[in-house]
């Protein structure tokens, strides 16, 4: 392994700290916050963390949106040597209290403004929780403005909880240890740094463990793939994608930050708040999914002049479509940007990304090359042999950036890795070639999992959910095409009960039992469910019927919620 990604993320970290202490590494609501404030703040929270404990090997679930803490918390637990389970913040609360507990952590973080939905529930978690407040890093103006005013709730929190503190309280109880600061590094390359849920190729949902090294080997051949050997003096990276997507944490959290850039956090995406932060100078590069970049586009106030500030745009977690990198690539030519919309591939069992098209080496239609010089990708047939170039098969991948395995899932494991010519290759689950020049084509999924709003959502938990309802005999989740969304679901029913009754009665359970993304925007009450040759539904016949009957709808937006007022501005 080259030296250059050995050590944990937190050495990464402490390096690029010390020749940029004053520099800006995060930017948050109008305020900067530098190299030299952030490593300070880890370094509290490190002494926070030993002050109730806490040692090499725990974990610590943090269910935050892209705030200031979500940063700090996790390099802290880093340097401990322990595990960040990272947890998407609006999950139901009994699926982040399962997580919290199944890995059996320390300590719960929760973002107050989203805690207040659920209060009552976080009373009967057995893990002790701590309360982050976008406030602590902004002024009293900006709190009103903003309205990250929380009260009654956490009252009641407090009151019947005697394990329930602040964050900020947390960070001041390792402030004022700070000065006996722990100098030592626990733990090493191949220890665990994350957690992370999502879908692995039995389409159920896994808990994914990614390493040091995994990260590490993202953020070295990121940064020379995309950003290039030396950043630029202004690069600021805006960080839309969730600390809680591998993608998110690996590029744009921990590469830009161990390559002495900025990194803009931005809990709620917008794309007035993208406009208003390219004006202001504080983004050069985003990375985002498809349906980000479609609302930029059809956001006339995205054709601006500032639009020449941009000289980076990346695409991943879904298929970019010809259609939506040609209107990108219109809208910044006409800005005089040289700009284009590069889109990539990956997922969270390789650490996020793995290959990207890029300018002086695109094929059209591919998903680019590997990233690098030790990133294989090859496809295989259905007996493990690796194909001719240009053959079709299931694309397996080696590279340093392949997860340890699924938490507590030895069979899982197993079943998703293959071994060759000496080798552990990694089952994506994805159907396609690679070219004789290394150019990665994706043709279809093997693995049922569908797209919304770039959140993987598994049909197969949804049909199991559904399934207890004592009046549904039968059921099916597609997804549905959708303009803002990229696709949204659909459930198919079989029942002889009362249609309305029953879509209400499916709905509403829906609601309360699954994430936003995974809920029907549409219910289809049939006698039968059409079945293949092989007496299993045909689902992809559910999708085109599906496609027909479907009328799309005004959505709401699906990434973290902070802020509520409208359009909020910043202090420049």
């Amino acid at each position: 392994m080259p030296p250059s990604v050995k050590g944990k993320m937190y050495r990464h970290l402490f390096e690029s700290q010390k020749n940029n202490r004053k520099k800006p590494a995060l930017h948050f609501v109008g305020r900067d916050i530098t190299y030299g404030q952030l490593f300070n703040e880890v370094e509290a929270l490190c002494c926070a963390f030993r002050k109730y404990g806490c040692k090499k090997g725990d974990i610590v679930t943090i269910a935050l949106p892209n705030i200031p803490s979500a940063v700090t918390l996790f390099y802290a637990v880093n340097k401990l040597g322990m595990t960040a389970n990272l947890v998407h913040p609006l999950l139901p609360a009994e699926q982040i209290i399962r997580y919290a507990t199944e890995t059996k952590s320390k300590f719960l973080f929760v973002f107050d403004k989203l805690a207040d939905g659920y209060i009552s529930k976080l009373l009967d978690c057995p893990v002790p929780i701590r309360i982050c407040q976008a406030q602590d890093y902004i002024t009293s103006f900006e709190r009103v403005f903003y309205n990250l005013f929380t009260w009654r709730d956490r009252r009641n929190l407090r009151k019947n909880r005697t394990d329930y503190l602040k964050f900020k309280y947390f960070r001041h109880e390792g402030a004022r240890l700070s000065k006996y600061m722990i100098n030592r590094f626990a733990g090493g390359d191949d220890d665990v740094a994350a957690i992370m849920h999502s879908g692995g190729t039995s389409a159920e949902p896994k808990s994914i463990m990614l390493t040091n090294a995994n990260f590490n080997s993202v953020a070295v051949n990121t940064k020379r793939a995309i950003v290039g050997e030396k950043a630029r003096e202004k690069d600021a990276m805006a960080m839309v994608l969730p600390m809680f997507h591998a993608f998110g944490l690996g590029v744009c959290v921990h590469t830009v930050l161990s390559g002495g850039v900025k990194s803009t956090l931005i809990p709620r995406y917008a794309p007035e708040r993208i406009v208003h932060y390219l004006k202001q100078g504080h983004i050069t590069m985003i990375s985002g999914v498809p349906t980000m970049y479609r609302g930029l586009v059809d956001k006339k106030e995205f054709n601006c002049r500032s639009l020449k500030n941009l000289r980076f745009a990346f695409c991943g977690g879904d298929m970019l479509t010809d259609e939506l990198k040609r209107d990108f690539d219109s809208v910044m030519a006409k800005r005089g940007s040289s700009c284009v919309l590069d889109n990539g591939f990956g997922l969270t069992e390789v650490t996020g990304v793995f290959s990207v098209n890029k300018a002086g080496a695109r094929r059209e239609g591919s998903c680019g090359k590997p990233i690098g010089e030790d990133y294989l990708i090859e496809a295989f047939d259905d007996d493990g042999n690796m194909l001719e170039r240009g053959g079709s098969g299931e694309l397996c991948i080696s590279s340093p950036t392949v997860m340890k395995g699924y938490l507590n899932d030895t069979e899982a494991t197993e079943k998703t890795f293959l071994d060759y010519d000496g080798k552990r290759w990694l089952k994506t689950g994805d159907l396609g070639f690679v070219d004789k020049d290394g150019f990665i084509f994706i043709q279809q999924r093997l693995k049922r999992i569908i797209k919304v709003s770039g959140v993987p959502v598994f049909p197969a938990e949804i049909e199991r959910l559904v399934n207890t309802l004592k009046d549904v005999d039968e059921c099916c989740a597609v997804g549905i095409e959708h303009k803002l969304k990229g696709k949204v679901i659909k459930l198919y029913v079989k029942s002889s009960a009362e249609p309305t009754k029953l879509k209400k009665t499916v709905k509403e359970f829906c609601r309360q039992k699954l994430d936003k993304w995974s809920c029907p925007k549409a219910v289809e009450v049939l006698p039968e469910l059409p079945k293949t040759l092989m007496a299993k539904t045909d689902y992809r016949l559910l999708e085109r019927n599906g496609m027909k009957k479907f009328v799309q709808e005004e959505t709401d937006n699906d990434v973290c919620l902070l802020y509520t007022s409208p359009s909020p501005r910043d202090r420049g």
